[in-house]
């Protein structure tokens, strides 16, 4: 019910900042309209020092400053009457943001990233008003929390990679010079995890007298060897002869 006070504009840079997965707070609410208020105050007192003073205004000294006081909603919808309404970027349709995109959200993770970057877009929000740098949308990545990407644009490790790979197959090319004046580059995260599970088993293995042991064992399908231990070997009563091979 809050947000039904503040402007189109407030409300779709409320939306681009707030998590898809989750419903916002009031608290989230009145932190951002807090938050967007000291940014309109801060572009306001620059707009008004920026004014030449009139003559008439400068040479009179009975002339009073009249400060005037207006409310946080009443400043808000002041700037965006002034302020043209913009649609979806993607498919020019006003009723809805670029995030909540049908046909942004059909493209694939690197046609989505290659379209913000070519309208100069926010990585973190989308927004057209301002660059990553300065973001200041509160927002984190859902896959990685990460904060320097849209949810939207998060690229997993094979797909990072692949983009690295092309972009360095990009500017080693022809072309690729001093004298080019071709170039490329790329902004990203990757998240990696190092730990490896692998599953495991409990077997029923006849031993060399025809006795079944229970013996749990490891299964890693990349494995290009099979092995096992001492204990393990010496219980089944197995015989041994001599194998050399190199063990990586």
């Amino acid at each position: 019910m809050g947000s039904r006070v503040l402007d189109p504009t407030t409300i779709q840079l409320f939306e681009s900042n707030a998590s898809n997965s989750t419903i916002p707070t009031f608290d989230e609410l009145l932190s951002f309209v807090q938050q967007r208020c000291r940014v309109l105050e801060n572009i306001k007192n620059s707009s008004k020092s920026d004014i030449p003073t009139k003559p008439h205004e400068k040479y009179n000294t009975r002339n009073k400053t009249v400060i005037s006081k207006k409310s946080v909603f009443a400043a808000t919808t002041s700037t965006s009457v002034k302020s043209k309404s913009r649609g979806c970027l993607s498919c020019d349709k006003a009723d809805h943001s670029i995030y909540r995109c049908p046909k942004f959200n059909d493209m694939t993770v690197e046609k989505r990233r290659e379209f913000v970057a070519a309208r100069k877009l926010c990585f973190s929000c989308m927004s057209q008003s301002h660059m990553l740098n300065a973001c200041s949308s509160i927002g984190v990545c859902r896959s990685c929390s990460s904060k320097r990407h849209h949810s939207l644009l998060h690229l997993n490790t094979d797909q990072s990679s692949a983009v690295n790979k092309t972009n360095q197959s990009t500017s080693s090319g022809p072309g690729s010079g001093p004298s080019a004046d071709k170039s490329s580059s790329f902004s990203g995260a990757a998240c990696t995890n190092s730990t490896v599970v692998l599953g495991t088993a409990i077997v029923h293995i006849k031993d060399a007298c025809d006795q079944i042991h229970p013996v749990r064992v490891l299964l890693d399908s990349g494995s290009q060897i099979s092995a096992i231990s001492s204990d393990c070997f010496a219980r089944l009563g197995l015989s041994k002869r001599r194998f050399k091979s190199d063990v990586q």
